[in-house]
């Protein structure tokens, strides 16, 4: 699993619990891409999740629980997780790296969201595929993220981005939106512009 094979113990319970390619992928992020990318992220998880939660400071509490035998259990879901991690008290003497924390945290979070029926994991996975192929524009995914009201939409532009829209209906409205956002995000350019840069996040 890349990042997380060379993991063990209470660190590697605590990033397994998350699971799967969020987990690998958010993992692999350097610290520039942790930075932008959980930027991004973040402000999808305050606006549209409502979860205001620092994700340093979640990721820490899953850390320490880990370490304490107290961590996501198999059978239990990440929000009851959640809430016993809240009565957590961190040992601040004990505090992990911060950029490890704060992939933990995002991805406890985005993990918390699909719960709760509001999946962001194809977006993540493809702010994180754009940035690995230097095709991020982070100005447009601001905008993007600011004129977006469900995460539904967001989610279906990230799976256009990673070639897993297959509805036509919903690629081109996915595509008229990046338009907007690029527009927005560059006044000058034309409509036609617009879409034309656009197209170029379709796979």
């Amino acid at each position: 699993m890349g990042f997380f094979g060379g993991l063990f113990g209470a660190i590697g319970s605590a990033l397994g619990a998350i699971g799967g390619a969020i987990a690998t992928a958010l993992g692999a992020l350097g610290p520039q891409g942790l930075f932008l990318v959980g930027g991004l992220i973040s402000s999808v998880i305050g606006a549209l999740l409502g979860d205001k939660e620092a994700p340093e400071e979640l990721g820490e509490k899953v850390l320490q629980a880990e370490e304490r035998g107290i961590g996501k259990q198999n059978d239990e879901s990440f929000a009851d997780a959640r809430k016993r991690f809240d009565e957590f008290d961190i040992d601040p003497e004990k505090k992990h790296d911060p950029e490890l924390a704060k992939r933990v945290g995002l991805g406890f979070q985005i993990q918390c969201g699909a719960e709760q029926g509001k999946d962001i994991s194809d977006f993540a996975m493809a702010a994180i595929k754009l940035f690995n192929t230097d095709s991020l524009d982070e100005n447009v995914f601001k905008k993007l993220i600011a004129m977006t009201t469900n995460t539904t939409e967001l989610n279906d532009i990230g799976k256009m981005i990673n070639g897993k829209l297959e509805s036509h209906d919903l690629i081109n409205q996915c595509t008229d939106r990046l338009a907007q956002a690029e527009k927005a995000a560059n006044p000058n350019l034309s409509d036609n512009d617009a879409y034309r840069e656009a197209l170029k996040y379709r796979t």
